[in-house]
């Protein structure tokens, strides 16, 4: 079962809208527990993030 599946399967239960179910977070529980991985990341990435934030804050600046 996918979270789609999961959110109208407990719409058509408690009555709500799914749309209600997907904003309250609800989620199936796994029988054991999940661990993503680690996520490395290097000083470019860091910087190259920053800058883009930077760009799109200039961009609507710029824009009004």
């Amino acid at each position: 079962m996918n979270q789609n599946e999961f959110n109208r399967t407990v719409a058509r239960a408690i009555g709500e809208t799914v749309q209600t179910i997907t904003n309250r977070g609800f989620a199936l529980l796994r029988p054991v527990p999940f661990q993503r991985e680690q996520r490395h990341l290097s000083y470019d990435d860091f910087v190259g993030d920053v800058r883009t934030s930077a760009c799109r804050q200039a961009r609507k600046l710029a824009a009004t």
